[in-house]
């Protein structure tokens, strides 16, 4: 669904919210990417990193490739 008018290029929020912090675009958000995409939101610089470190070490093992 997302926001009414906006043209999502056939992805779902879910893919558009990880491709803003997918800085390079190889599939993978790595903690430093979340760290930039947190500063480009207008998080100070120590949320930026705490939020980095939080979002990548609940997110990381769950994601592994080959996990299940």
């Amino acid at each position: 669904m997302g926001t009414p008018g906006h043209h999502s290029r056939n992805v779902s929020v879910l893919q558009q919210h990880v491709a803003f912090f997918d800085q390079d675009e190889n599939g993978i958000v790595y903690p430093w990417e979340t760290f930039v995409g947190c500063r480009a939101l207008g998080f100070n610089t120590i949320a930026s990193l705490i939020l980095a470190v939080i979002i990548n070490g609940a997110l990381s093992y769950p994601t592994l490739l080959g996990l299940f």
